[in-house]
């Protein structure tokens, strides 16, 4: 969560733990309720029960995002950046947000 390097002119404005608690990056590891490959096919989308969209490079934490606007639009940005036809619902309590 101290990586520096997914941020900058053509990335986030802040790096991860700027903009994230720790103890909220870990929460959001642990509800992880949907995953997808990324569009570019590179990574991998995750969306959490507490909001998050959180990007993986294998094994690693590219970037966690969530929307100012809630649940709802964090899930909607998942499904515009994800392949969303090859998603692999963890839990089930994402078809609320559907």
């Amino acid at each position: 969560l101290n990586k520096g390097n997914y941020f900058g002119e053509n990335n986030h404005s802040k790096p991860l733990y700027k903009r994230a608690s720790k103890g909220d990056i870990v929460k959001a590891l642990n509800s992880i309720n949907t995953t997808a490959k990324n569009k570019d096919n590179r990574y991998i989308n995750a969306f959490s029960d507490n909001g998050y969209f959180i990007v993986f490079n294998g094994n690693e934490i590219v970037t966690a995002y969530k929307h100012e606007k809630g649940n709802k639009a964090t899930f909607d940005y998942f499904k515009r950046r994800s392949i969303y036809d090859k998603k692999e619902v963890i839990k089930w309590k994402i078809a609320n947000l559907l």
